[in-house]
């Protein structure tokens, strides 16, 4: 006598194919979520720091990142930008948030100058000689100044 295999249980492939929707949905859900949460983060607000990136041919785009991390060199002022050397990008007022020491290399974007950190010892930079929490010219005996008056913030180059 020929024994027959049994087929696959219908009631088992049921809760099977269940318990796998049930779990994609979990995992969609989840992952939208966490892109919902990213990018209500990742809107930089007044005191946050950002770094900008694009090119001569692409426009200036601003990304938040941590204030302690080497790239950053801008941090959001309250808008409207108050008077002051402030670069305006996306809707936001950014002043240098460098020490005294670091180096930065000059950027264009469609025309618009900016900033980025740089390595002292490669290309063409600019040194910060001196950062002071006051909004005056004077205080870069004259050498090239970045004034802010909110915060209050100097920042003195080199050449």
């Amino acid at each position: 006598m020929d024994s027959v295999a049994p087929g696959p249980d219908p009631l088992r492939r049921r809760k099977a194919t269940t318990v796998l929707v049930i779990v994609s949905v979990v995992v969609l859900l989840l992952a939208a979520g966490a892109v919902f949460a990213l990018s209500r983060t990742s809107n930089p607000a007044a005191g946050d720091c950002v770094v900008t990136s694009g090119g001569p041919t692409t426009p200036m785009a601003v990304r938040k990142i941590d204030c302690g991390a080497p790239e950053a060199t801008y941090r959001v002022s309250p808008a409207p930008c108050p008077e002051g050397d402030y670069l305006a990008a996306d809707d936001l007022c950014l002043s240098l948030d460098v020490v005294p020491g670091d180096c930065l290399k000059p950027v264009d974007y469609q025309g618009v100058s900016a900033f980025h950190t740089w390595p002292c010892d490669q290309g063409e930079v600019r040194r910060v000689t001196r950062a002071v929490d006051v909004a005056d010219r004077a205080a870069c005996d004259g050498g090239a100044a970045h004034v802010y008056a909110a915060p209050p913030r100097t920042v003195c180059l080199d050449r």
